[in-house]
């Protein structure tokens, strides 16, 4: 008996699917440049010591520590699922446009830009892809929760600095 519930066992973890690749396949301690845009605003950001500085727009500043979470979301945290494998489905998925995308680079210029679309209909993840690739991923919200916070505040930083 305890023989061939061992053999289910293997047959079963053998038949699961395999487990998704993070969204970033670069190395997290390696990204050096981040742009993050949504419509007409974008904050484009350079890894310096000790944190991120900004290099647009001026006069404003992040979190360095919604940047690490970002970068750490979409390395560390395998997406949901795969919802469809094919670049028609965009638009359904909020991803045609993108409503937010994200430019990930190294200090060689090689990297990944991966666009965020909107929120699944229980409102407990978001969809996503890498550009170039067709399919749609499932993300956790956090991917979108930290990109959103972020965008918020430079919002709210433009709005100050903004002549009136």
């Amino acid at each position: 008996l305890w023989s061939e519930w061992q053999g289910r066992q293997a047959e079963l973890i053998s038949a699961a699917p395999a487990a998704e690749t993070p969204m970033l396949e670069l190395g997290r301690a390696t990204v050096q440049f981040v742009s993050v845009r949504t419509g007409a605003l974008e904050i484009r950001l350079e890894r310096a010591a000790g944190g991120w500085k900004v290099l647009a727009p001026a006069g404003t500043t992040v979190a360095g520590d919604l940047v690490e979470a970002i970068l750490d979301t979409l390395s560390s945290i395998p997406p949901i699922e795969t919802v469809a494998g094919t670049s028609d489905a965009s638009a359904e998925y909020g991803l045609k446009p993108a409503r937010v995308t994200l430019t990930l680079a190294d200090s060689s210029g090689q990297g990944v830009v991966v666009e965020l679309g909107k929120r699944n209909p229980t409102g407990t993840a978001v969809y996503a892809r890498t550009k170039g690739r067709p399919e749609v991923r499932l993300l956790g919200l956090n991917a979108s929760y930290y990109v959103d916070l972020m965008l918020e505040d430079l919002r709210r930083q433009l709005a100050v600095t903004a002549p009136g």
